[in-house]
Order: structure tokens, then C-alpha cells, then sequence
């Protein structure tokens, strides 16, 4: 959430829109090739020893998480575990169900003016959503803490007509957890 893993989101979400057919030149790929070529792989003398270490950490860890899945499929909790109204195995089953949280409209890239209409999917078990518009290098303008699943841009916000933005909606889960949307590229539209 700092300023500049949002700056580089942002460059990232661009470039993975930028599909370009740059041919790259033969010469580059020559070279690119021999420098592969010339450097040589050296293993430490405990490569052998670290993989192993870590093949016995994972599988320790993989065998810990097939027994507290057993306890839980079983009904079976530790008498040290709280009880809550949303039990462990149904997070697990709610982390793997929502991966982002999906915005239905407007579609990215789409002109957009005041009074337009910002909307995305529920998530369940949210707390609450925010949604944060930023500027093209990743800045911070306007966030703003919501109950529903629609935003409406409104006029309070001085955003430049013509110049591209991005919005981003976060659902904040009852467990701590928040999921986020991708960051939806949007352009003011000029008034006539």
C-alpha cells in the first residue's frame, strides 16, 4: 500500500496491457545467447544439504496441515480453540473462493464523467469496502469508505478532464483479510 509498490502496480497493470509486436534484432539475441554461454554454474558444497533441510521442512509442514484438516473434518476441536461464529475450515474454503474482488462497471479504459456509476461484485462476509482512485504514477487522491457495492463519482473530486486515473475497490473481510480488485484504468471525459 506504500506509494511505490502502487506506482509499480500501475506500471506493471500497463504494461500488461501493452501488447506490442517488437520483433527483436538477431544481433541482440546473439549476443544475449553467448553471454548465457560464458557464465559458468558453481553449487555450493551445501546445495546438497540446504535441499534437504528444506524437502524435511516442507514435508513437516505439509504433514502439520493434514492433521489439523483431519481434526476439523472430524468435528473435533482442541478445547483450547475459541469458538466463533465462522470456523477455520470455512476461511480456508472463503480464501480459496475469493481471489479478487471483480468490478462490473465501467470496463477498463472507459471515459467516464461525473455522476457515472462505479459498481462491483459483493463479497461475502465483507466488514466494509474502500475505494481509492489514483493518478496514472500511483498517487493517492481520493479514497473514501463505503457500505454498498456502487460508488458514484461526484464533482468534489478535481480530477483533470482528459487525463487517465485508476480506481481500485478493497473489501475489508471480518477475518482482517482484504481483497482487493485489480486497478481499473479510466479516463475523465472532456465536457462539451
Amino acid at each position: 500500500d506504500c506509494r511505490f509498490c502502487r506506482a509499480r502496480i500501475g506500471i506493471l497493470e500497463r504494461l500488461e496491457e501493452v501488447r506490442t509486436n517488437t520483433r527483436v534484432p538477431g544481433a541482440v539475441l546473439a549476443t544475449a545467447k553467448q553471454l548465457g554461454h560464458r557464465v559458468p554454474v558453481r553449487w555450493p558444497r551445501m546445495a546438497p544439504a540446504w535441499a534437504t533441510a528444506a524437502a524435511v521442512m516442507i514435508t513437516l509442514f505439509t504433514l502439520s496441515g493434514r492433521n489439523q484438516e483431519a481434526v476439523l473434518e472430524t468435528g473435533v476441536l482442541p478445547p483450547a480453540a475459541p469458538t466463533t461464529e465462522v470456523n477455520s475450515r470455512q476461511l480456508r474454503s472463503l480464501s480459496r473462493e475469493i481471489s479478487n474482488l471483480n468490478v462490473l462497471i465501467p470496463t477498463p479504459g472507459a471515459d467516464i464523467s461525473p455522476g457515472t456509476l462505479i459498481q462491483w461484485d459483493e463479497v461475502p462476509r465483507n466488514l466494509h469496502y474502500n475505494i481509492t482512485i489514483l493518478s496514472y504514477a500511483g498517487d493517492v487522491l481520493w479514497t473514501q469508505r463505503l457500505e454498498g457495492t456502487d460508488w458514484v463519482l461526484d464533482d468534489s473530486i478535481h480530477l483533470a478532464q482528459g487525463s487517465k486515473y485508476y480506481f481500485r475497490v478493497e473489501a475489508r473481510l471480518a477475518d482482517g483479510r482484504i481483497v482487493r480488485s485489480k486497478h481499473v484504468p479510466f479516463q475523465l471525459a472532456r465536457q462539451q
